[in-house]
């Protein structure tokens, strides 16, 4: 079996491409139901949409992969829009919501993130997937109201943090009321990972508070 995230992903689309929705559908079920912790349903009221949720957070940050390359593959390949699982008061609630243009791309998608978990699942039991055993998994907080500015420019901050200190982060959405940041790493690289996006966090609130002072000034001078 290939390790990167990208042959990982290319092996099971091709595994795939000459069989039938029927097919991909039963096999999906067959694996899926032998994992105790593992669920899907499909969303009645829209047309071949689904939810997929994993085992853990730690599982689906190793499929959507580092700077998600894994789930930005598979849509590129598939044609489908994958929302990766949100953070939610602290903790990753697990869920891949797919939304495809036909059943056979859904199917297809749930069969994927399903095999991906699966091999993933065991590199992480015999712990070959990690250089050491060390690896933590940290959340760090920060306010809705500077969380567009952390994601601009296309998330260009975290993806430098993500390279600089080779730690996976999973962020949130722009607008996210649940602001938190999951990150996967060695203690030492995630440490200075949070103490580096706690310091942009800072200046970032500086920065607006100034802005609205200014911006009320502004409103004062202009009402006398």
């Amino acid at each position: 079996m290939a390790s990167s995230i990208q042959e990982i992903v290319y092996y099971y689309v091709n595994s795939i491409m000459n069989h039938s929705t029927e097919e991909i559908m039963e096999n999906f079920i067959i694996n899926h139901f032998s994992k105790t912790n593992r669920s899907f349903h499909l969303i009645i009221d829209q047309d071949y949409s689904g939810v997929l949720k994993l085992e853990s957070s730690e599982l689906c940050a190793r499929v959507v992969g580092r700077h998600g390359n894994g789930v930005c593959l598979l849509r590129r390949l598939l044609d489908v829009v994958i929302k990766s699982p949100e953070i939610i008061n602290f903790k990753s609630n697990c869920k891949f919501v797919i939304s495809a243009k036909n059943s056979h791309s859904l199917w297809a998608t749930f069969y994927i993130l399903d095999r991906m978990a699966d091999y993933f699942q065991e590199r992480i039991i015999e712990r070959t997937l990690h250089r050491t055993t060390t690896e933590i998994t940290a959340t760090y907080q920060v306010l809705p109201l500077i969380l567009p500015n952390i994601l601009r420019n296309k998330g260009q901050f975290i993806i430098e943090l993500r390279a600089k200190y080779d730690v996976i982060i999973i962020t949130p959405r722009t607008y996210s009321q649940n602001c938190c940041f999951q990150l996967i790493g060695e203690p030492v690289n995630v440490a200075k990972c949070i103490d580096e996006l706690h310091l942009r966090c800072e200046r970032e609130l500086i920065f607006i508070n100034e802005s609205m002072q200014q911006q009320m000034q502004l409103q004062y001078f202009n009402f006398y």
